[in-house]
């Protein structure tokens, strides 16, 4: 069944009455996305004059409209699969709540600053912590898609805080690969 695009106000998109409703916040929205049928209005906080050139604020807003799309669809697709599971009729209005707070308080996150080299005890340490959170993720059927950008390194850095043992079986790990390697070479006739 072909659901018709619902635009924020809930009418039906295309039936004239979208911008019936309009708050003053709204009337500045520049932009529109489709989730799953329905349609978003997106914040446009970018223009020229903030030390930006008219080609600049049209990316970085096309940008925001992408990202506000792929991080929100994930919430969308989890209601409509509850309304479907319900019988029930999607909450579009509170969906549309929900991605105003969300599109309110996005920040951008750029490329991530280069992290210094870890020892091979921190990177296998890390390893353990986000291969912990990712099958608990897995369990409880938390797409990891819908962590935002920098939540599971924040994860993994609050779980090697709490479990200490993760580290300290890191380091047996990679003292036991060593002691392999070593052997490894001793076998060969290669002194380490």
């Amino acid at each position: 069944m072909a659901r018709k695009p619902r635009t924020t106000n809930g009418s039906e998109a295309g039936d004239g009455t979208e911008a019936a409703g309009q708050t003053q916040s709204t009337a500045r929205t520049k932009g529109q996305i489709t989730i799953q049928g329905i349609i978003f209005d997106t914040p446009s906080p970018y223009a020229e004059g903030h030390a930006i050139n008219a080609a600049e604020a049209a990316t970085l807003n096309q940008v925001l409209s992408e990202n506000l799309r792929n991080n929100f669809s994930g919430t969308v697709k989890k209601a409509l699969e509850q309304a479907e599971k319900d019988g029930s009729s999607v909450d579009v209005a509170g969906l549309q709540a929900a991605f105003v707070d969300y599109a309110t308080n996005y920040e951008f996150h750029g490329k991530r600053p280069q992290r210094a080299a870890l020892d091979p005890v921190s990177r296998q340490a890390e390893k353990l912590a986000k291969d912990a959170i990712l099958a608990a993720m897995r369990k409880n059927k938390i797409d990891t898609k819908s962590l935002a950008e920098g939540k599971m390194e924040e994860l993994v850095e609050q779980l090697l805080a709490k479990k200490p043992e993760i580290r300290e079986e890191a380091a047996r790990r990679v003292e036991a690969a060593k002691a392999v390697a070593i052997e490894g070479l001793e076998e060969l006739g290669i002194s380490a």
